[in-house]
């Protein structure tokens, strides 16, 4: 990338357009929302990446992203003479690594490098939350807006999903990633092209009225040409269609029963299910119950450890220096280790721990001893 030069203060130039005062102002509300979509907690640092059209020498920027007022106006005086780009992800401190990351994030994305993979996001479902045309014929971003913050190794695991899914750029799914700034201006084409939000239906004309629709009044609230957020679970079961069973333990007992490799790397396998093994409350609603218990509880109550302000604990499952086994929030998500890649139901973590099999007689007998230990109103008989 060659010599970078760090700098946290906006320009003093004022913002310039390629026309005229309104395309000033449309593209300033371009770049509002699309900071707003990338940054709704409005917490940490974003940063602002630029490389000069003349000398090609680099500059970072990190601009709080409690005012994205600012982060706009940077961005657009800088586009004047550099292509600008953004982190996707909010920074924890002033730096562009993965160490600077805030570890959650709200927002997943694709790099859609041919026209092959942008007609793909844009039939797919949920439709993407925001599509941004970045400069060449056919290339766009696409960002999925989620209803909830995920570990940043799940939204890589989501990012390198939805790529292989769409046939859009594998390289571009990692966390500290930049991606060029809505309303700002693509120098390294000819004509110069303005980064602008488009609607799939009208195209990605950055004067069109589904432009202008796409950023709302102002650019400080999506217009409705925004898909509303997207649900995290739904998406994790979308493009995690396996849902792999966990696997039976090796022969002797010798290793920990766990979930086989999810099908995409930090994403939960199923709940275990055996539909033909009894329980002592009649099979399929003792199911029903344990099935329902919130991730949080059980592995409290399987662990003795308490989950912290991060969803996290450290993994009993291995030597685990820092938290790693993400407790996700509902019981069909489960919990998910990212330091030994295990993860799965209540069924798995509970077979893991007590090194007990998934079928047959053990796996009832499994079964049992969690509702004697989470439902104090059941007793063997």
């Amino acid at each position: 990338m060659g010599e970078v030069m760090r700098d946290s203060e906006p320009t003093a130039a004022p913002a310039r357009g390629t026309s005229d005062d309104a395309s000033v102002d449309l593209r300033f509300a371009m770049a509002r929302a699309h900071l707003a979509l990338l940054f709704p907690a409005s917490v940490g640092f974003v940063e602002l990446r630029s490389k000069s059209c003349a000398s090609g020498r680099w500059i970072q920027r990190f601009l709080p992203a409690a005012d994205l007022d600012a982060v706009a106006r940077s961005g657009l005086d800088l586009c004047v003479d550099h292509e600008v780009y953004v982190g996707v992800l909010s920074r924890e401190r002033r730096g562009g690594g993965r160490d600077d990351l805030r570890r959650i994030a709200a927002t997943v994305w694709a790099d859609l490098d041919s026209a092959d993979a942008s007609r793909r996001a844009a039939a797919f479902t949920p439709s993407p939350s925001l599509l941004v045309r970045s400069g060449g014929p056919g290339h766009a971003h696409a960002y999925w807006a989620l209803d909830r913050e995920l570990p940043v190794e799940q939204i890589e695991a989501l990012n390198a999903a939805l790529a292989e899914r769409l046939g859009a750029d594998g390289a571009s799914v990692d966390g500290p990633r930049i991606l060029r700034l809505a309303g700002t201006v693509a120098h390294k084409y000819e004509p110069s092209v303005v980064v602008a939000p488009f609607d799939p239906a009208s195209g990605p004309g950055p004067s069109s009225p589904a432009a202008a629709d796409h950023c709302g009044v102002d650019g400080r609230t999506p217009g409705r040409g925004f898909e509303p957020r997207v649900r995290a679970s739904d998406l994790v079961r979308l493009l995690d269609p396996s849902r792999p069973r966990a696997s039976a333990p090796a022969p002797g007992g010798s290793s920990l029963g766990r979930a086989s490799a999810p099908a995409i790397a930090g994403v939960p396998s199923a709940v275990h299910r055996d539909a033909a093994a009894p329980g002592p409350a009649g099979g399929g609603d003792v199911r029903r119950r344990l099935e329902t218990v919130p991730p949080a509880s059980y592995v409290r109550a399987l662990t003795g450890l308490e989950v912290d302000a991060h969803n996290k604990v450290r993994c009993p499952l291995h030597d685990d220096h820092t938290p790693s086994l993400h407790v996700y929030a509902t019981a069909e998500e489960g919990w998910f280790c990212f330091g030994c890649r295990r993860g799965g139901s209540i069924y798995d973590l509970a077979a893991a721990l007590w090194k007990r099999p998934l079928r047959g007689r053990g796996f009832m007998d499994l079964r049992d001893d969690l509702l004697e230990l989470l439902f104090s109103d059941v007793r063997r008989p």
